[in-house]
């Protein structure tokens, strides 16, 4: 349980929607429209109005803030560039205050708490519930201290515990829809990931519809390459020491290519589909339980679908770890727009997240991704 309380909805699956940018906009520019409408209608002198605008810049600031770091790409939501657009919208609450206060206004019609509330609500996606309910608190902290320094002396008849609590609920409810939020996205991804697997693709990878056509172009390679021969012999009557140098060749090379794939691994029958370039001197990939190679060839093929006028070029290592696990590492040579991206590889991405462990995409452009699978995988073949 104190992993989900510490982890965030973008840990987990950084590439549906409802972890990406768009979020983000849609409520920060909510908190500063809300704020450009509040200004514009109240009436006021023109110092006060100046502050109440600037406070409308400064949310401005901070949902630019939080746009810009999460792009695809960009590093997770850390540290400075996470405080950055909290410390911006606690000094806007200040600046509005101040200046609504100023006006000679009542509380209840204080619009810069609600904007607050939506910045915090913006950035519930990138940061873990107990984040959110830390940030929370130190907000309705500094409104608690802004509303008794800026509306000790107002016109309403209130006491100071009810300017308080109509002060910060709208703080206190974007904590408590902010925390939610990322603790039920964080909580339902883990529970999916244990429950029991559904079918795997038949015959471990491919499904028999597949393997078929396979196994039919295989066989017309080596029609093609003996008919012409078998054909000449028939005609002739009669067997040349030409045919049999050709044949015993041409067995030879058959032998060869049934040898080596025999030898080969599940992925080395996908190689040639998927423009797959395999680094696995271990075969490690012959150890993978069903759901795992279900999950990693929905993942490869899913990168053919995002280019289908050139298939990208891939390649995938495999190695062992000390513990028995084996560290997978996918790098494609693809750089995919956002849309297509959450479109095409973010169900991917979650299916791999229940059969592997330590799931991270690279920072970047490229599709990278890394992760391990555990010596005995929490699904069972």
């Amino acid at each position: 349980m104190s992993s989900t309380w510490r982890s965030s909805p973008h840990d987990f699956d950084p590439l549906s929607w409802i972890t990406g940018s768009p979020v983000a906009k849609v409520l920060g520019g909510l908190s500063v429209l809300y704020g450009v409408i509040s200004v514009a209608f109240i009436p006021g002198n023109m110092s006060t109005i100046g502050l109440e605008w600037s406070a409308v810049v400064l949310f401005a600031l901070a949902t630019l803030t939080i746009t810009r770091s999460v792009r695809p790409g960009s590093a997770r939501l850390r540290g400075v560039r996470a405080a950055a657009p909290v410390a911006l919208g606690w000094v806007a609450v200040i600046l509005s205050g101040w200046g609504y206060a100023g006006r000679g206004l009542t509380l209840d019609f204080w619009w810069a708490p609600i904007s607050l509330a939506l910045i915090l609500v913006a950035l519930a996606p990138y940061s873990s519930p107990l984040r959110v309910i830390l940030v929370g608190a130190l907000s309705c902290l500094v409104t608690v201290a802004v509303i008794l320094l800026a509306f000790s002396e107002d016109a309403s008849s209130w006491p100071s515990i009810s300017k308080v609590v109509v002060g910060i609920s709208s703080v206190a409810l974007g904590t408590v829809a902010g925390a939610s939020f990322a603790f039920q996205v964080v909580w339902r991804i883990k529970k999916w990931a244990t429950l029991p697997p559904g079918p795997a693709l038949s015959s471990g990878v491919l499904g028999e519809a597949a393997k078929l056509r396979i196994l039919r172009q295989e066989l017309e390679q080596v029609g093609d390459r003996s008919l012409p021969l078998l054909r000449r012999v028939a005609s002739t009557g009669e067997i040349t020491d030409a045919d049999r140098q050709e044949a015993s060749d041409l067995s030879r090379t058959l032998r060869t290519e049934l040898v080596d794939r025999s030898n080969g691994s599940w992925l080395d029958t996908l190689a040639s589909q998927l423009n797959l370039s395999i680094i696995d001197p271990e075969r490690r990939a012959e150890s993978m339980s069903a759901q795992q190679r279900t999950a990693l060839y929905g993942m490869l093929r899913a990168s053919g679908q995002a280019s289908p006028e050139s298939m990208p070029q891939q390649v995938i290592e495999l190695r062992a770890d000390p513990d028995g696990s084996t560290a997978v590492a996918i790098m494609t040579d693809i750089d995919l727009p956002e849309g297509r991206r959450v479109k095409l590889m973010a169900p991917h991405y979650l299916e791999l997240t229940a059969v592997a462990d330590d799931l991270a995409l690279d920072a970047g452009k490229k599709f990278n991704v890394r992760f391990r699978l555990p010596p005995n995988p929490r699904r069972t073949p």
